[in-house]
């Protein structure tokens, strides 16, 4: 995060940045934040659902990307995104999410 943005904003910031798409008036679901034990470092997992699949326009940050189910996540994920996915209960809230959405 920028100094003086939120995260939601941050999130927004980054989207645009790294995919070149726009999803601010999409519905976020904030899902967890990780903090580093000494606390210097935060890592925030959300959920947006899109109406339809789009192919984004990657930055120097991106090699690729895919659209998968949740249970098809590639691997290896990012620690912060292994640590939220790797509970059962989580990928249970996201597909309870998913169905209402």
């Amino acid at each position: 995060m920028e100094k003086g943005e939120i995260a939601t904003q941050a999130l927004y910031r980054e989207i645009e940045e790294e995919l070149s798409v726009d999803l601010s008036t999409e519905k976020i679901i904030p899902i967890e934040t990780f903090t580093s034990e000494d606390d210097s470092f935060q890592y925030h997992t959300f959920l947006i659902t899109v109406e339809d699949e789009f192919a984004p326009v990657l930055n120097h940050e991106h090699r690729g990307f895919c659209w998968v189910g949740i249970e098809d996540y590639p691997r290896p994920l990012h620690p912060g995104m292994w640590r939220t996915f790797k509970f059962a209960t989580v990928i249970s809230k996201i597909k309870t999410l998913e169905a209402i959405l």
